[in-house]
This record gives structure tokens, C-alpha cells and sequence, in this order.
């Protein structure tokens, strides 16, 4: 498996976690149950970055991914998002390096509607070093 799959394999296999509790209203009033849910997930590469190589040439960096992580039910991903701390490792030679660029855009459904779900959209930088 290539390095970009690689990455982009641990990646799902990181957001694809079962820690996402259900979100129910009372009287407006949110709160969480025992109910969890495991997003359907989804990694794209949005770019690659390239720097100039000292001896000439270019020399890949990394790349950038959008991680779209969906859910039937409103969810509360806050726990989760605590419990991210270091998420570099290393593939073959290549120390990869990933960081969480721009935060997390989120869409919930209607308060009580149940048409939709949440959707949470990650914008992820994996750098390279050798």
C-alpha cells in the first residue's frame, strides 16, 4: 500500500471509532444517553504540498485530506475531539506528522428532527519527514 493510502486508511480507522453519543431533546433541553453510533466515514486527499529540493527537483512534503464523518442521528463528538492528542506514526522510513488544520465544520439537524443527522468535515494535514 502506497503512503497516501496508507494515511488515508489510518485516518478512517481513527474517525470510524465507536464514541459518538446520541443527542435527545426534552422541553429543548439537550442530553446524552447510552445510545452511540459509528460514522459512516470518508477521506479524501485536497492536496499534495511539495517544497524545492536543496540539490535541485522538488521534494513531496505531504498531503492535505478532508475526513467527512456522517451519522443518521445528531451526535455529540466533543469527547472525542478531547481525546485526540498525538496522531503521528510512521510508515516505512517516513515519520508522518498529522494535525488538524481549520477545526471541524458541523452540521446538525433541526432540534427533534430526526431527517437528518449529523455531519462533521475535518480538514487534516499529514506532513512527511524523512
Amino acid at each position: 500500500m502506497g503512503v497516501r493510502t496508507t494515511i488515508q486508511a489510518k485516518l478512517i480507522a481513527l474517525f470510524k471509532v465507536n464514541e459518538y453519543e446520541v443527542v435527545t431533546y426534552t422541553d429543548g433541553v439537550p442530553s446524552v444517553g447510552e445510545e452511540r453510533l459509528t460514522p459512516n466515514v470518508i477521506c479524501n486527499e485536497t492536496a499534495a504540498a511539495f517544497e524545492p529540493s536543496p540539490s535541485g527537483g522538488q521534494v513531496l512534503t505531504g498531503w492535505v485530506f478532508d475526513v467527512m464523518c456522517d451519522f443518521t442521528k445528531e451526535v455529540d463528538y466533543s469527547d472525542f475531539l478531547i481525546s485526540l492528542d498525538n496522531m503521528s506514526f510512521v510508515v516505512g522510513e517516513l515519520a508522518v506528522l498529522i494535525t488538524i488544520g481549520n477545526g471541524a465544520l458541523v452540521a446538525h439537524p433541526p432540534q427533534q428532527g430526526s431527517h437528518s443527522g449529523t455531519q462533521l468535515r475535518f480538514n487534516i494535514n499529514a506532513v512527511i519527514k524523512k
